[in-house]
């Protein structure tokens, strides 16, 4: 396992957010982690990446404690994507370059702008590498966001809600790239959704949250209704349309 989470918990003061987190991670799979609003979905990757000290419990990448490495190392192990991203004035290319940091001493070096160069023509934004982030569409800077932290090169990518504000063909889009991304350049990914369709279409796996805890953690072909019911309260069919799961709610 390339990620070992054991006991983990986490209090914003005197509130638990998560109590006793456990999973593992295989190389070049999808972890997709879901519940409500509020249930401490990006809390966790926030623990996992040490943005977020844990109260208690181990996380182990690749045998080694995240607690006891450097900032820099840890970077050197995970990409992290959060939610919204401000440094928008820069351009794509250096936006994504900032992804080297890690890896440069004094100043980037031809190797550096090698990977920037590469990523951004596996990712098709070579025609955006001069224009302004904030330039783009909602879906092409995301891509972008998803390039700078490949640039890391790390073994694990780490994605909050990365299509929560995107139309229905910039997610697809996105979790397509995704699922390219794992294949390309075996690493593993863990995201927080909130779309069970995709989240059932593209993970390998499901980290349902509940209750500050671990309700489920299961391969996306074990989900029934009544797991979806017990984790978010209603009531819901699975069916197959073109060979893809979905989820259709029947109840209020």
């Amino acid at each position: 396992m390339i990620l070992s989470v054991q006991g983990v918990s986490f209090r914003y003061n005197s509130a638990p957010v998560l109590e006793g987190v456990s999973f593992e991670l295989a190389r070049g799979k999808i972890l997709g982690v879901l519940g409500v609003n509020g249930a401490g979905k990006s809390t966790l990757l926030k623990c996992v990446n040490r943005i977020l000290k844990p109260t208690k419990g181990s996380i182990l990448v690749n045998d080694e404690d995240i607690l006891r490495l450097s900032g820099t190392r840890i970077a050197r192990r995970m990409g992290y994507v959060p939610q919204k991203y401000s440094e928008d004035s820069l351009t794509v290319f250096d936006t994504v370059l900032l992804g080297r940091k890690p890896h440069i001493k004094w100043a980037a070096v031809k190797r550096d702008y090698e990977i920037v160069e590469r990523i951004l023509h596996t990712m098709k934004l070579d025609r955006f590498a001069l224009r302004k982030v904030s330039e783009l569409s909602g879906g092409e800077s995301q891509k972008v966001i998803i390039a700078r932290a490949l640039a890391q090169e790390p073994d694990i990518l780490l994605l909050d809600e990365p299509t929560s504000n995107l139309d229905l063909k910039n997610q697809i889009d996105v979790m397509s790239l995704i699922r390219n991304v794992v294949q390309d350049h075996d690493v593993s990914v863990i995201i927080t959704m909130h779309d069970l369709n995709l989240a059932m279409r593209y993970a390998d796996a499901l980290l349902m949250i509940k209750d500050n805890t671990v309700y489920s953690c299961i391969s996306t072909n074990q989900v029934t209704p009544e797991i979806i019911h017990h984790v978010y309260g209603i009531d819901v069919i699975l069916a197959k349309v073109n060979g893809y799961p979905i989820v259709v709610p029947t109840g209020n």
